[in-house]
């Protein structure tokens, strides 16, 4: 009976290690794609602030199109929008108080749901989204997410206001599928948060630090300077990977990995709320807007959590890997490998950012 107990408490660990392995390999091939795609990531390092075009008339024939650039567009790629024929220009493009922004007021003989503007780059099209903010005479206000493909759309006079949520919701989801710093530091996470509800309890804990700075940034109760809480994030990245390479249990992200994650989760939120500085929230509906985009981004999270999870279980079913490289490649060297390639990346972030100070 001692035997067998032996052999069960054996298999249990030798099963447990195994997990491990795999979720770390799981990841190790996540971030050797990122590091395939480097290049676009050394200009866009973190999430992609969208192009945001607002359209506003004041009167049955003047309209007022406005647009703000993203910083991480290069200076000689600046979008211009394409006006359609029945609109002509009343004034010149003007340059706004705040760097990026213009404005130019229009002259439209009628503007129906055939009306159609569209955006051109002079060189080539960044692949960022836009979000178009339209406000029409005797029609609801509404707002429109486009993909980074689609450069063209048309006025929608029967559009609702309730898909102004919507869109944000959706940009919500587009922002931390796009911030791969914010991806790569919840991918960390799971690593020290070992069974489900220590993983419950981490993410809840991140997810309600960056809910509570996203919301006092956004709804403008407090105020930060966005450049050096982008490098300290880098720096959170970092962080865990360097703590990756010690031993289980020796330091407190081990033992307590929902204690960090709430700590660094209140830095990432104001990361997160950097993206509706940029573009704003609907005067009207700043909480309800606020909400969507919070839940669009839990829900992208979420996506995230379960891609890897299932990446992971198909690895782990695969006869022909779990013999081969599972026998190759022992924990540590596997923790290493991944630290290493995590650590690189965000050290790279840091001083890229740290050059914007």
């Amino acid at each position: 009976m001692i035997n067998n107990a032996i052999a069960k408490v054996q298999d249990r660990q030798s099963s447990r290690q195994l997990n491990q392995r795999w979720l770390t390999m799981t990841l190790t091939i996540i971030v050797l794609c990122l590091c395939y795609f480097l290049p676009s990531f050394m200009v866009q390092s973190h999430e992609s602030r969208p192009l945001y075009i607002k359209l506003v008339q004041q009167s049955n024939q003047d309209v007022l199109l406005s647009w703000r650039v993203p910083q991480s567009l290069a200076w000689d790629n600046q979008p211009s929008i394409i006006i359609p024929p029945v609109c002509t220009q009343k004034s010149t493009v003007k340059q706004g108080l705040e760097a990026g922004t213009y404005q130019i007021m229009l002259h439209c003989s009628e503007l129906n749901k055939s009306t159609e503007f569209s955006i051109d780059y002079p060189k080539a099209n960044p692949s960022i989204s836009s979000l178009v903010e339209i406000k029409l005479n005797h029609a609801a206000k509404y707002t429109m997410l486009l993909g980074p493909q689609q450069t063209e759309w048309q006025l929608d006079t029967q559009q609702v206001a309730d898909k102004d949520w919507l869109a944000y919701a959706e940009l919500g989801v587009k922002h931390i599928w796009l911030g791969v710093d914010h991806l790569l530091f919840i991918g960390c996470l799971i690593f020290f948060a070992r069974g489900w509800r220590k993983l419950v309890w981490t993410i809840t804990g991140f997810t309600i630090a960056h809910s509570i700075t996203l919301g006092l940034t956004s709804l403008q109760l407090v105020e930060v300077d966005i450049v050096p809480i982008e490098a300290i994030i880098a720096l959170s990245i970092l962080f865990l990977a360097v703590e990756l390479t010690k031993p289980q249990g020796s330091t407190l992200t081990w033992r307590y990995p929902a204690i960090v994650a709430t700590s660094f989760g209140l830095l990432h939120g104001f990361g997160f709320a950097s993206v509706l500085a940029d573009i704003g929230l609907p005067q009207n509906d700043k909480l309800i807007s606020l909400l969507f985009f919070n839940l669009g981004i839990e829900v992208g999270q979420l996506l995230f959590i379960a891609s890897l999870y299932g990446l992971y279980w198909l690895g782990r079913n695969s006869f022909s890997l779990k013999t081969n490289l599972t026998q190759a490649l022992s924990l540590p060297a596997l923790h290493k490998m991944i630290s290493y390639l995590i650590g690189s990346l965000a050290a790279f972030w840091f001083w890229q950012r740290l050059a914007l100070f």
